[in-house]
């Protein structure tokens, strides 16, 4: 089912504020995100999670709050705002997982084209989550992110569950070396330093030189000594 493939927390909870409509609508909403995102399972699927828990969590209430609701109706009302406190460690998380994913079918970082103005190079998690936020990029309503408590309103982060992007769900792989860094295997360690060759302490090289130096010299000069014709000490 939908909800099983995009929110199996949720699912396996068996309990959830969604109706196969909405299901169907969350389904279509996400589809973008999934489009740039698919290549790393483990980022979309802890960037879907926030996305599950504002539609389908049964705990809603204690981390949503509509902060701006007009008249829809007579006897219905539209909620046009709403405050989501989601934890820093959830949002930096799956921000992390999600920096270096590329966007298939093109030469851009997924994030070049879902952080507005600042692109992949100068995006955050607080600009991410904004820019998505903003009704007029990918939100159906304004969604203002939070990350401390909201005591007047009962209000905690949400803090679903996140893996980093070289860990996959249960049984599966983490996201290739492309997407992610971290799965990249590690280089080789670098060779151990050469150990110096020395005599007594000194330079072996520099040692050695001298010596050979030393019996050359020894050698040429006794050389030149026995050769030299000697005075005749014999006087005639």
């Amino acid at each position: 089912t939908i909800m099983q493939k995009y929110c199996p927390s949720i699912a396996a909870g068996g309990v959830s504020c969604c109706s196969d409509e909405q299901m169907d609508n969350l389904a279509s909403k996400i589809m973008p995100a999934e489009n740039l995102l698919q290549r790393c399972p483990s980022c979309f699927e802890n960037f879907v999670q926030h996305i599950c828990g504002m539609t389908c969590s049964p705990n809603q209430s204690d981390f949503l709050y509509p902060s701006e609701v007009v008249p829809f109706n007579a006897t219905h009302q539209r909620i046009t705002t709403i405050t989501y406190d989601l934890s820093a460690k959830y949002m930096n998380t799956t921000f992390e997982s999600c920096l270096q994913v590329q966007a298939p079918s093109t030469n851009q970082l997924a994030l070049d084209l879902m952080c507005g103005e600042y692109g992949a190079e100068y995006c955050t998690p607080e600009r991410w989550f904004k820019f998505m936020g903003d009704v007029a990029n990918f939100a159906p309503f304004q969604i203002n992110y939070v990350n401390d408590p909201v005591p007047e309103h009962g209000l905690m982060p949400y803090d679903p569950v996140t893996r980093p992007c070289n860990e996959g769900a249960p049984g599966q792989p983490g996201c290739s070396c492309l997407d992610c860094s971290a799965s990249c295997p590690a280089p080789p360690p670098p060779p151990p330093p050469m150990v110096p060759f020395t005599i007594l302490g000194a330079d072996g090289y520099a040692v050695i030189m001298a010596i050979v130096f030393i019996i050359f010299t020894t050698l040429f000069l006794s050389g030149v000594f026995c050769c030299t014709p000697q005075d005749n000490a014999v006087g005639e």
